[in-house]
């Protein structure tokens, strides 16, 4: 599915101007993410992106006081996740993702 139409589908991007998903288009890279790869971990600074998963998987997960791992979502094909100080993103199944810095959402 090609990020812009999966952004134009999906809540909160799809009540955008229709001149904002050009922007998108134009900033959003292509990334690459091997299985077992973390794109990003628990207590991370936050990154500044937003992935939307082109195909793949990948595991949501949150390390417990303790020190358990505990898979709290899955992300997959026209899904999106953003770094956040709680959680860690692993990739389960290689994962192609589109990437954008939040500068421009």
């Amino acid at each position: 599915m090609g990020l812009i139409k999966t952004l134009r589908e999906t809540a909160p991007f799809n009540e955008l101007p229709e001149e904002i998903f050009e922007e998108f288009n134009h900033a959003a890279k292509l990334v690459k993410f091997a299985p077992h790869t973390h794109i990003f971990n628990q207590h991370d600074q936050p990154s500044g992106f937003l992935y939307v998963i082109k195909t793949g998987l990948v595991e949501i997960v949150v390390l417990t006081p303790g020190g358990v791992e505990m898979i709290v979502d899955y992300r997959k094909e026209g899904s999106f996740s953003a770094a956040h100080r709680s959680l860690r993103m692993k990739v389960i199944q290689r994962v192609p993702a589109q990437s954008m810095k939040q500068s421009v959402f």
